[in-house]
């Protein structure tokens, strides 16, 4: 492997990894209540702090989860929301 694929390998596993240190951030955010609204908010405070190390998967995943903040036609219940990030975790 030369030193180009390897950091390569390396930039996949950093972005592989802040995917899931977030998934689980917010499903913990999630387990004592749950409001899409407080979801929404607390996932712009994360995108926010982190924009600069979020690559485009993690961020179009971020951006789905803000949007439920826009109106009740967007949130999803909370079992929706962790089907959800399961889903996204093993993507």
């Amino acid at each position: 492997m030369s030193f180009r694929q390897l950091l390569t390998h390396m930039e996949d596993f950093k972005y592989d990894l802040y995917k899931k240190m977030f998934i689980n951030e917010i499903q913990q955010f999630c387990e004592n209540s749950y409001d899409p609204v407080d979801v929404a908010k607390k996932t712009s405070s994360l995108f926010k702090r982190y924009q600069a190390d979020v690559d485009l998967e993690l961020r179009d995943l971020m951006l789905d989860i803000m949007t439920m903040e826009d109106g009740p036609e967007f949130e999803m219940s909370k079992e929706e929301f962790l089907t959800f990030l399961d889903k996204c975790k093993d993507a």
